[in-house]
């Protein structure tokens, strides 16, 4: 008996792609970085947005709201999803670049706000993909202006309503190397469950440490 493979197909040109298999993250753990990328998560692992190597279109896989569901929805929602019995040598959807997902923005291929936002999270993500890597001491001259730019946007796009929030304001603004804010957001986030995290973070804004972390 042959397994169903779940292959994407792009509503431009009709290539076809395939999902990568979930087996590899759920059989390993996962990290927890100051700028709220999960490593081995699969929401985070499984991109919602993908560019087409053959028409060079974006198109969404599935609907970025999903995110706020359940994780096994993710398996299931697909746009143009179709069905293939047996073997298939079709390449896996990949993940954008961080000048994809800024070219992305700037022709707003985005349907809603929790779009913009995913694409906007995931291009700061992708830009310290690096640093969780070990590798750079600091984010590249090309890139260094697109990466305060979306994060200045992400400020105002992120209302202070929650201490999650509040967290990823004060980790932005770190970032940013404005200390000083960050602080006052840090400062207001309460719970005895962020206790570990405020400490870490306030250490890296005494030393001035602009460069994500492990939680």
């Amino acid at each position: 008996m042959h397994n169903l493979a779940k292959i994407i197909q792009c509503p431009g040109c009709e290539q076809k792609y395939r999902n990568k298999s979930v087996v590899y993250w759920l059989d390993r753990e996962g990290k927890i970085w100051s700028d709220g990328y999960k490593s081995n998560d699969i929401a985070n692992e499984f991109p919602l947005i993908t560019r087409c190597d053959e028409c060079y279109d974006y198109f969404w896989i599935s609907d970025a709201g999903i995110l706020r569901s359940t994780k096994s929805r993710l398996f299931c929602l697909a746009l143009n999803h179709i069905e293939v019995s047996g073997k298939n040598n079709f390449q896996c959807v990949r993940k954008l670049t961080p000048e994809e997902y800024a070219e992305a923005i700037a022709i707003k291929k985005y349907r809603n706000q929790e779009e913009e936002r995913y694409l906007r999270t995931n291009l700061w993500w992708a830009i310290n993909t690096p640093f969780r890597n070990g590798k750079p001491a600091e984010i590249s001259p090309e890139l260094n202006p697109l990466f305060e730019e979306n994060l200045e946007t992400l400020i105002y796009k992120t209302p202070a309503d929650s201490p999650e929030n509040l967290l990823l304001l004060a980790e932005i603004h770190r970032e940013l190397g404005l200390f000083n804010e960050a602080k006052q957001y840090l400062d207001h986030v309460t719970g005895n469950k962020y206790r570990k995290r405020i400490f870490k973070m306030n250490e890296k804004i005494k030393s001035q440490d602009k460069r994500v972390f492990l939680v």
